[in-house]
């Protein structure tokens, strides 16, 4: 469950939970793309991202249906588990990078 949310130059989320480490999570791609996110290219609309039912949805005020409800929401365990594949990510990078880099070091070189 969500505990908060803040939006972050970038098209990023800073986000909070009840039971997990605080997290940053991107939604530049997502947003660059287009589709459903394309009206958050808007970073004063982007800002306004809001928990929702509970804590369990991130959502935002617009575009909304015809009945009023907001479009562009996430769900909070898709969320998560963005967040978690952008960190592994992250440091997967790294760490390829730098096994890369000292399996072709040359002879006498130091890292």
């Amino acid at each position: 469950r969500l505990r908060s949310v803040e939006a972050l130059p970038g098209y990023r989320l800073s986000v909070s939970w009840y039971s997990a480490p605080p997290m940053i999570v991107s939604l530049d791609a997502d947003v660059r793309q287009g589709g459903v996110f394309r009206s958050l290219r808007d970073e004063a609309l982007f800002a306004q991202v809001r928990i929702a039912d509970d804590g369990y949805v991130i959502e935002w005020p617009e575009p909304t249906d015809d009945e009023g409800r907001p479009m562009i929401d996430i769900d909070a365990d898709a969320l998560f588990a963005l967040g978690m594949q952008q960190h592994v990510q992250q440091h997967t990078k790294g760490i390829v990078h730098r096994v890369f880099r000292s399996l072709f070091r040359p002879q006498g070189a130091t890292p």
